[in-house]
């Protein structure tokens, strides 16, 4: 039931709602994988720099279930924070590859940068880059929340009347898309 909610309030949230949905991440505050699971996933879907060091101490367990883990580790594909990073790349670390993959994913998408689930190529990337003075950051591509994709199987297609609308990935609310392209130029709100 909790897990429900969870998910329900994250398809229509506003950013304080992450403030909420923390709360059930935490392994102290609930007792179900469940749970956590969808609290994690629901992260994904509100930017709210307040829930980073949760999704941080999340994933850094090693206690924790591992899906948990690497939601959360996709949780945090749209915060550019150096604690972020070195978290994700600290996590390239781990023995299971769904956190490795989730990971590495999260890096890409933060930094542009391709380096896979190698941890000593990433830690000596950034190392490089700060010697440099140069933001880790500055290719970061636009992070869209990830959603269920149905595979069409053969006997799909017999049944052509039921039409199956899939939601589609989007802009974590209190994230600003930078695709979107208003009708009004910048000039013309001012005025």
């Amino acid at each position: 039931m909790r897990a429900a909610a969870i998910k329900a309030l994250a398809r229509y949230s506003e950013v304080s709602d992450a403030e909420l949905i923390v709360p059930w991440l935490r392994r102290a505050g609930s007792q179900s994988i469940q749970v956590r699971r969808e609290a994690a996933i629901a992260l994904q879907r509100i930017h709210n720099p307040a829930v980073v060091g949760d999704l941080l101490r999340s994933l850094g367990d090693e206690n924790e279930d591992p899906t948990v883990r690497s939601f959360s580790a996709t949780a945090l594909g749209h915060y550019p924070e150096d604690r972020v990073l070195v978290g994700l790349i600290s996590s390239l670390d781990a023995n299971e590859l769904t956190i490795n993959l989730a990971s590495a994913e999260s890096l890409h998408i933060l930094t542009g940068q391709v380096f896979g689930v190698d941890r000593y190529a990433w830690f000596d990337w950034y190392r490089k880059t700060r010697d440099a003075n140069k933001d880790p950051f500055e290719a970061m591509s636009f992070f869209q929340y990830p959603t269920f994709r149905y595979q069409i199987r053969w006997y799909d297609r017999f049944v052509f009347w039921e039409l199956r609308n899939e939601e589609k990935p989007g802009t974590p609310v209190g994230l600003e898309d930078p695709t979107r392209r208003s009708t009004y130029d910048d000039a013309s709100i001012t005025q």
